[in-house]
């Protein structure tokens, strides 16, 4: 058996090593390069042209702007409250520390279907808190601050 002699501690044939990464690469291919390939492909079909006439139309860059003004809410949010309460929960040990770890990753286990759900529950027209605040003259839902919230609840166990 022959085995690698750059590093003593690996006892795997060669072949086999080159097996691992090949199969690795072409995971890899099939699974991220060719449906990102497919996806540039369709995109620019057409020509350049009609891909840049797309970005300039009044809808898209409405929809660049909302994504810009989200993220500039949300990156600074998410890292002075994430640093925050990453540093509170490395550092101090605290009665409901469990609770808020449990709270913290819960976005990982809830759909974002269930999650937009919450907050139409919440912040919806005709629930206690969102007639409270239409009355006000503030709308959550279907608005910048439904979807900064909406960004923030699923983006902040990342960086946190």
């Amino acid at each position: 058996m022959k085995t690698n002699s750059t590093n003593p501690n690996l006892t795997e044939p060669r072949w086999l090593q080159l097996l691992l990464i090949g199969v690795a690469l072409a995971f890899l291919l099939f699974i991220l390069v060719i449906p990102l390939a497919a996806v540039f492909y369709e995109a620019l079909k057409s020509g350049w042209n009609l891909y840049i006439q797309s970005l300039t139309d009044s809808e898209a860059l409405a929809a660049i702007k909302l994504t810009l003004i989200t993220a500039f809410i949300v990156v600074p949010i998410n890292a002075v409250l994430g640093i925050a309460m990453a540093w509170l929960l490395t550092r101090f040990d605290f009665r409901g520390k469990q609770l808020l770890t449990t709270l913290l990753d819960l976005p990982f286990s809830v759909s974002p279907v269930v999650a937009g759900l919450m907050f139409v529950l919440l912040f919806g027209a005709n629930t206690l808190i969102g007639s409270r605040l239409e009355g006000a003259g503030v709308q959550i839902i279907f608005a910048v601050p439904g979807i900064v919230l909406a960004t923030l609840f699923v983006t902040f166990p990342f960086v946190a």
